[in-house]
């Protein structure tokens, strides 16, 4: 039996989490305020939009993976 394949740690700790954190932040902010305006008109909207969302994250860890 091969020897067991281990993932490359050289990334972590990540060094630029501030970066990260102030980029991130503000996407989340905006995905936010999008899905409470859209409340606004209906909440099936609001709905398929985060449905949507999540499927993306979804595929788009599966491809990472």
């Amino acid at each position: 039996m091969p020897a067991e394949i281990k993932p490359v740690m050289s990334c972590v700790p990540y060094r630029r989490k501030g970066l990260y954190f102030v980029l991130t932040i503000p996407s989340l902010a905006l995905l936010i305020a999008v899905f409470v305006y859209l409340w606004t008109f209906g909440f099936l909207l609001s709905i398929v939009f985060l449905s949507f969302y999540l499927a993306m994250c979804y595929f788009q860890a599966y491809c990472c993976a």
